[in-house]
């Protein structure tokens, strides 16, 4: 039996097809698959059609949406919809909740818009495409859409923050510079408070200020401020890790910033009296306030204290050596420690050669006597015994200076003969290359003094010879003492240093080079007086002083005062003494670095 064309067999065909075509996600209008999967970066997502079908996709597309972060990336297809102008439903369907802000993204020419219709809850997002309206990429009614879509999470408004130069070096009661450059981000404007404190989040040091504490961002691009940081005089030297903090609404941002505070021109060593510095000024030594010694050691950033068991007076050019005693001969080395000679005996070290050979002060037994000390003999030979010198005629004899190339010893030497070789005051004694007394000079007094004391000397390269100390005249209860100084080129005839108008007494204790140092008083009761530092130029002495506190007045604006200089390095850079510091309220050994 035949079949008819228009039979039973003949619809059967388009039936079968029309079910596996539906089996198979088809649409039989469109012709293609309404639905599929895509590969993102923030996992598998669902793309789902209505009202037309899949030619191309979907897949995974790159998408540029500035302001927004885009999680799933792109997501990219083409359909074909029954009629031309036909319009489209798509569904996204994402591995996660939506984010909170999030918008669907409709990327077109390289730039993404937010597409305001769309819906979206939960895990999905639908939207609706005309063929040829705006939201199609080939803008045509040819019944074909073109749908690059993303979904979009709006970046908030930030900024970033840098610095330049991230260290900076500022002394005690002074200021550095450095840039700041705040960059907005996502359309950021507005006003942005700067601090500064630790990295730590630590409060800023007291003392450590930062200016100007705002800045303003009124556009997009980079904005450039110069920021101040500001150190105290207080301000402890040493290193500080440092951040400016930038804060707008809830926005934080921090740049780190190093400031190293190396000591300033005055440094206070602490409590004592400073009485010797090395050449280079790393190296200071002194006493303490309750008796013995110190050997403060002056770096870049701080100060290191060494307490050793005499005070010390002096110290070589390197500072490897230093010499003083309380009663006894003492040497300290550096290498090799402390060493006393002539245990049981009294007396002291006052100075030593800039080399470090040769050490002068006093020993005495039934009579004091200039010692003379060969230093490293003394600090090799257990049994060592010091030079002794006392001419004759003389009861008491004490050293207290050496010039730099260790052939000349001054001091003072007392005689109670009714006609003496000379009257009781300075004198000098010149060495042979061994540090053995040759013979003497007798230091005139000025006209009425009880007697005086050569304390420093300096030969100057054209063979002239400096001598500077004191002269002492009876007072009453107290001894008057005044600056004085001996020249080679006026026969070693005394003469009085210039003083200040108010301060009259005082003493010259060390030359060095172009400089004496010294300090003035305005009462001979140095217990009762205001006593400044001084120092003197050595070819004017006579005529000019120079008052520490009114130069250096920028470095004591706190109150504090330098009472008393005691020795100036080879240099002339660094002087060293004792003075009031207002910060701790007491007295205490300074070095002021004169050449910065």
């Amino acid at each position: 039996m035949k079949t008819s064309q228009t039979g039973f067999g003949h619809r059967l065909l388009p039936l079968l097809l029309s079910l596996l075509l539906a089996a198979c996600g088809g649409n039989p209008g469109g012709g293609g698959p309404t639905s599929g999967t895509v590969n993102t970066p923030g996992g598998q997502a669902q793309v789902a059609l209505q009202g037309g079908s899949f030619t191309q996709g979907p897949t995974a597309v790159q998408v540029n949406a500035p302001g927004f972060q885009t999680p799933y990336g792109g997501i990219g297809f083409t359909a074909q919809v029954p009629q031309a102008g036909g319009t489209l439903t798509v569904t996204l369907t994402f591995p996660q909740d939506l984010p909170q802000g999030a918008v669907l993204l409709k990327c077109l020419s390289g730039n993404c818009t937010p597409i305001q219709e769309a819906q979206l809850q939960g895990r999905t997002a639908t939207f609706q495409v005309r063929d040829g309206g705006p939201w199609d990429a080939d803008g045509q009614a040819n019944g074909r859409v073109v749908d690059p879509v993303a979904l979009g999470v709006p970046i908030p408004p930030d900024f970033t923050l840098s610095l330049s130069p991230t260290s900076l070096t500022v002394e005690q009661g002074g200021s550095g510079s450095t840039t700041l450059t705040l960059t907005p981000q996502n359309g950021f404007t507005g006003q942005v408070a700067l601090s500064l404190e630790g990295q730590d989040g630590s409060p800023a040091p007291q003392g450590i200020t930062l200016s100007p504490n705002s800045v303003n961002v009124t556009g997009a691009n980079p904005v450039t401020q110069t920021l101040t940081l500001t150190v105290g005089q207080g301000v402890a030297p040493g290193s500080y890790a440092l951040r400016v903090k930038a804060t707008a609404g809830s926005i934080l941002r921090t740049a780190d910033l190093t400031l190293q505070v190396p000591l300033g021109p005055l440094v206070w060593l602490g409590p004592g009296r400073a009485y010797d510095v090395s050449d280079d000024g790393s190296v200071v030594v002194g006493e303490g306030p309750q008796g013995g010694g110190y050997v403060w050691r002056v770096g870049s950033t701080g100060v290191t204290p060494l307490r050793v068991s005499d005070r010390l007076f002096g110290v070589s050019g390197d500072g490897q050596r230093a010499v003083g005693g309380a009663g006894r001969l003492v040497i300290w080395d550096a290498q090799r420690g402390g060493r006393s000679l002539h245990a049981g005996d009294w007396g002291w070290l006052f100075s030593i050669t800039p080399d470090g050979r040769l050490a002068v002060g006093k020993h005495r037994d039934a009579n004091s006597y200039m010692a003379i000390v060969d230093v490293e003999r003394a600090l090799q030979e257990p049994n060592y015994q010091a030079t002794r010198y006392l001419p004759s005629g003389f009861v008491d004899a004490e050293a207290y200076g050496i010039s730099d190339d260790g052939r000349s010893v001054v001091g003072i030497a007392l005689t109670s003969l009714v006609n003496p070789p000379c009257p009781s005051g300075g004198m000098k004694v010149d060495l042979d290359n061994q540090g053995n007394p040759l013979g003497y000079t007798c230091l005139a007094n000025p006209p009425g003094a009880a007697w005086s004391v050569a304390l420093g000397i300096y030969t100057f390269p054209s063979g002239d010879t400096v001598l500077v100390g004191r002269a002492v005249y009876y007072g009453g209860a107290d001894y008057l003492n005044y600056p004085i100084l001996w020249r080679s080129s006026n026969a070693f005839l005394p003469g009085f240093l210039q003083t200040l108008s108010s301060h009259v007494y005082g003493a010259a204790y060390k030359i060095r080079g172009d400089w004496i140092v010294g300090f003035l008083a305005d009462s001979p009761s140095l217990n009762d007086a205001d006593t400044r530092a001084v120092r003197w130029r050595s070819d004017r002495a006579e005529t000019q002083v120079e008052d520490l506190n009114t130069t250096y007045a920028h470095l004591l604006q706190d109150g504090s005062k330098l009472e008393m200089a005691t020795s100036i390095s080879r240099n002339g850079c660094y002087i060293v003494g004792q003075g009031y510091n207002a910060s701790t309220n007491q007295r205490e050994a300074f070095r002021l670095d004169t050449c910065r």
